[in-house]
Formats: C-alpha cells, structure tokens, sequence
C-alpha cells in the first residue's frame, strides 16, 4: 500500500510541474485587485499569478486543518462524555 501511495504522490507533483511549466508564461502575468465599496476604493499592488495560487492554497489547507482540529475536539469531547455515562459491563458467571 506504501508504493501505491508513493506512486499517487509522484505523479500528483509530475502533473503540478507539467502544469508549472507549460503555463509559465500566463502564471508569470500580473493581477491586480481591485475593491470599489460605496465610500472607499482600494486597488492592489500588481501580484503574479502564481502567488494567488499559492495564497488560496495555503489559505485553504489552514481552513481546512482549523476545522478538523475543531471537529476533532468536539469528537473527543464527546466520546469521554459517553465513557463516562457508559454503565459497566456485568461481570460472567463463572461455571
């Protein structure tokens, strides 16, 4: 099962190179962010692409962790909770 997730694995980061690469060009291109509220606009400094990608990234893999690291928590929480009301197991007769 290790080599078959070591090879999953290879292959995730062979396609995320071949994706790099072929797209450099349009990764490299500047975006800037633009906010038009109703009393203030607000305009960012240009940013490349490639470091939206890995903002949004990174910003959804913490999300992510904080959730589960919550529902994990609670989980626990809830298991001593049910140990703790779990009445004990009666005793066999021995024959």
């Amino acid at each position: 099962m290790g080599t078959v997730k070591a090879g999953f694995w290879v292959l995730v980061v062979c396609v995320a190179f071949i994706f790099f690469f072929q797209n450099y060009n349009e990764l490299q291109h500047p975006v800037v962010v633009t906010l038009n509220a109703y009393f203030k606009s607000w305009t960012s400094t240009p940013i490349h692409l490639w470091m939206f990608l890995i903002l949004f990234f990174l910003l959804g893999f913490i999300v992510s962790s904080l959730y589960s690291a919550y529902e994990r928590i609670v989980l626990k929480r809830e298991l001593k909770v049910l140990r703790a009301v779990k009445p004990a197991a009666p005793e066999k007769a021995k024959s």
